[in-house]
């Protein structure tokens, strides 16, 4: 294999990382999930709908920033030739500043991920390897288009850990597996659904999809739990439809408001880093069609 080839794992990590990771929605589970045969609780009318969202939305709110321990596996239509595993640290400062650092087995840096407001970064120390770009340089990259994930470089990162269901242009309806809320967000080429919780209106699952219906990914939340007045799902995974990646994540040790220091969202380039812009980044991918 030449130095100028990504291999498969890391190539399609770095990349999923950027497009999927970077910038997960969401995540499965049974928040009080209905189940056959349970008495389904009462229907609730529009204007208390909206004021349940609305109570619900304040109290995610109060949750500023976060840091967590927490385990993530990355894989492939199923299959194990791409799978990967790593143990992440992480920190968050809403809305818009987010790192995770990632570790291999024996405790090897695998990556450095960090979004700043408008930039990205991403560190990989075994190839002395920097991603970095403005997310809008992101967005216009082809491959980036193809797989339905550029509107997720525009998303912020704390809308994976703290999820919340916007009030406004929201229509909802009651199926057999739970109530379905419908957003089409404002300025953005995307409609997503969310399945929550009839009780606590927490997301259980959401489906995003194109404006012209076009499947783009499934995303699920579970096992939830209170961290002061908000509610944070710890085990989250990811679908995307277009190109069969899942990405799991376990927290395993969360910690809400807490103070961080200026260089959490301070990154160390090491000397003679290779800078890859996301120009550079698709014209190696397609020199490496192999995660295709």
């Amino acid at each position: 294999m030449s130095t100028h080839r990504w291999p498969i794992g890391l190539r399609s990590f770095a990349f999923c990382t950027i497009a999927a990771s970077l910038l997960l929605l969401g995540c499965a589970g049974h928040v009080a999930h209905q189940s056959k045969g349970q008495k389904r609780p009462p229907r609730p009318s529009e204007r208390e709908l909206k004021q349940r969202l609305e109570d619900l939305n304040k109290r995610q709110e109060t949750i500023k920033t976060f840091a967590a321990s927490l385990q993530m596996s990355i894989s492939r239509n199923g299959g194990t030739a791409l799978s990967k595993s790593f143990r992440c640290e992480l920190v968050c400062e809403l809305p818009d500043k987010f790192r995770m650092k990632g570790y291999a087995a024996g405790g090897i840096p695998a990556f450095d991920l960090m979004v700043k407001r408008w930039k990205i970064r991403l560190l990989l120390p075994t190839r002395n390897e920097l991603i970095e770009g403005l997310r809008t340089r992101f967005e216009n990259v082809p491959s980036v288009r193809k797989y339905g994930i550029d509107h997720l470089v525009k998303t912020d990162l704390g809308e994976l850990f703290l999820p919340r269901v916007l009030e406004k242009d929201t229509f909802w309806e009651w199926a057999e597996d739970g109530l379905w809320l419908y957003e089409a967000p404002s300025g953005r080429d995307f409609w997503q659904r969310t399945l929550v919780c009839p009780e606590s209106l927490l997301p259980i699952r959401r489906e995003v999809f194109t404006k012209n219906g076009e499947s783009l990914f499934e995303v699920f939340f579970s096992e939830y739990e209170r961290v002061q007045d908000g509610q944070l799902p710890l085990a989250l995974k990811f679908i995307s439809k277009k190109d069969g990646f899942v990405i799991k994540i376990k927290i395993t040790s969360l910690r809400a408001n807490v103070p961080l220091a200026g260089r959490a969202f301070s990154m160390s380039i090491p000397e003679g880093v290779k800078k890859i812009t996301p120009k550079k980044l698709e014209r190696d991918i397609q020199k490496t069609p192999d995660s295709h």
